[in-house]
């Protein structure tokens, strides 16, 4: 796979919605090397697996622009969540056409009145 293709791996497992987000994605990734650097989830598949579940139903990802560079993958993304909006970034790693690693940072997102400058966080 080239980094193209794990571009468009990235933006359709960021994409998914309902019940598709609880089985699909979970293909894209090696069960027996997966790294899972968010401190708010258990290390491993299953781990991601719980976290998964455990969203609500009408979380929402809208990825705003993606980089591939050899096998790593980084979104920027607005994320719609229960706490309100939030800006994201996540970082994938690639191995043999899988996901093995995974690196997140999660912001609350600033209105433009509440901004010091005008230039948005997109």
């Amino acid at each position: 796979m080239s980094p193209p293709v794990f571009a468009a791996v990235v933006l359709v497992f960021l994409g998914l919605r309902g019940a598709a987000a609880h089985r699909a994605p979970f293909a894209f990734i090696n069960p027996s090397k997966f790294i899972q650097h968010d401190p708010r989830v258990e290390g491993g598949l299953e781990g991601f697996k719980r976290f998964v579940a455990g969203l609500p139903a009408d979380t929402k990802v809208n990825t705003v622009r993606i980089f591939a560079d050899g096998d790593y993958v980084v979104a920027h993304s607005e994320f719609t969540v229960s706490a309100g909006p939030q800006l994201g970034f996540d970082i994938f790693r690639f191995e043999n056409g899988r996901i093995v690693e995974h690196w997140d940072v999660l912001q609350p997102l600033v209105s433009r009145e509440q901004s010091k400058n005008p230039n948005g966080e997109f």
